[in-house]
């Protein structure tokens, strides 16, 4: 068997092929509190062992955090970011204006190849341009 290579485009296209926009809105959201958690216990020096005895939660309930497989409440995630210190801030604005606001500034410090993203978003959200 012929083994497959993917570029950047193939496998957005994969991975977003079933999924609706709000499940990739969701997914998006969960990643950046699960990357901001861990962020946060690294910075604070610990492991997950001893991030949960600080949380007061077990180790098992950490990692589900981290992982990205916790379907956080509110206020949950209230009381989370309390006790871290962290601010929880929830905008709820256009997604196009969203996007086109976040594509801007990534065309502007040239960071990364903004076409993949540019594809990726015409593709959630139609001509965007």
């Amino acid at each position: 068997m012929e083994k497959k290579t993917w570029n950047a485009n193939e496998v957005l296209d994969a991975l977003s092929s079933n999924l609706t926009k709000a499940e990739i809105i969701a997914a998006r959201l969960i990643a950046k509190i699960s990357v901001s958690i861990t962020r946060k216990r690294i910075e604070l020096g610990m492991n997950q062992k001893q991030f949960a005895e600080y949380m007061k939660v077990t180790q098992g309930m950490i990692s589900k955090w981290e992982n990205g497989n916790c379907n956080f409440t509110i206020e949950k995630l209230a009381e989370i970011c309390e006790q871290l210190d962290l601010e929880l801030d929830i905008k709820i604005q256009d997604v196009k204006k969203q996007y086109l606001d976040t594509f801007q500034d990534i065309e502007n410090t040239n960071e990364i190849k903004c076409v993949k993203y540019k594809n990726f978003g015409e593709k959630l959200w139609g001509d965007i341009a």
